[in-house]
């Protein structure tokens, strides 16, 4: 990784969590583009306080502390959710481009391939009293086969890049190759074209789908809208033409594609 422009590399055999690691070196002042991973991560934080475990040897555990260079333009804050889109386009082009993999970007925080998940996001702005001072974009990518959790332990199903692949991936090239996607698409972050390329690698696009609220609905199988994917708003929520065929937008959630209807 010497060519790419690294603010530090903060490794740990193990550690709970690199988003905790990461915001702390955040509020200590650490460079642009610092990275924090981690071998084998025991209490990774997901979206709506789900846990992600990291094997060791299985994956990809990291955290990337990001100072928004718009952070005095108000019109920013609204951008923050295309973080999420950043490390989620940067995974699904890496797949696509040098592993052959069709992938797409399950909203709002999963990576799928052949509809199963092997990537979750989430990210975390930090603040200095209203400032907006840094972001911090959390990855857990399945990598080896043994990265992916037992049925009993999973929300939807789930695979890795080696069994797509039916062959063994090297971590440090994927970490590369996945730094250096993200160093391209957020040059076009606040772009017309970021939004673009988002929401044509979007999964269920054109496709009905389920809308519930949190896992405790979901779970008791009550969702509160039904309709169809019709793409993103500028700060990346989530546009649904309803059954009456009325539009909203949708800025939090859980989606299940409808199958066969």
């Amino acid at each position: 990784m010497a060519e790419l422009p690294m603010g530090g590399v903060f490794y740990f055999s193990s550690v709970a969590s690199t988003n905790e690691v990461a915001l702390r070196l955040s509020e200590e002042g650490v460079d642009d583009f610092t990275l924090v991973i981690a071998d084998c991560q025991t209490n990774g934080r997901g979206r709506s306080g789900r846990r992600w475990f990291t094997y060791p040897g299985t994956g990809l555990a990291l955290s990337l502390v990001l100072r928004p260079k718009e952070i005095h333009d108000p019109e920013s804050l609204s951008f923050i959710p295309r973080y999420t889109g950043l490390g989620a386009l940067a995974v699904c082009h890496v797949l696509k481009e040098h592993y052959s993999l069709e992938a797409r970007l399950k909203w709002p925080n999963d990576v799928l391939i052949n509809n199963k998940k092997c990537c979750g996001i989430l990210v975390e702005a930090q603040w200095s009293g209203e400032r907006l001072s840094g972001v911090v974009l959390g990855m857990g990518i399945n990598l080896a086969a043994e990265a992916v959790p037992s049925m009993q332990e999973l929300r939807m199903e789930a695979t890795s890049v080696e069994l797509a692949l039916n062959e063994p991936v090297d971590r440090l090239d994927f970490l590369r190759r996945f730094l250096s996607q993200v160093l391209q698409w957020r040059s076009e972050l606040h772009q017309d074209s970021f939004l673009q390329a988002w929401e044509s690698d979007l999964a269920f696009l054109g496709q009905k789908v389920l809308v519930f609220a949190d896992d405790k609905l979901r779970n008791k199988g009550e969702c509160y809208l039904t309709g169809w994917i019709t793409g993103l708003k500028r700060d990346g929520a989530l546009k649904i033409k309803k059954i009456n065929g009325e539009e909203t937008v949708i800025h939090n959630g859980e989606i299940i594609q409808v199958v066969g209807k």
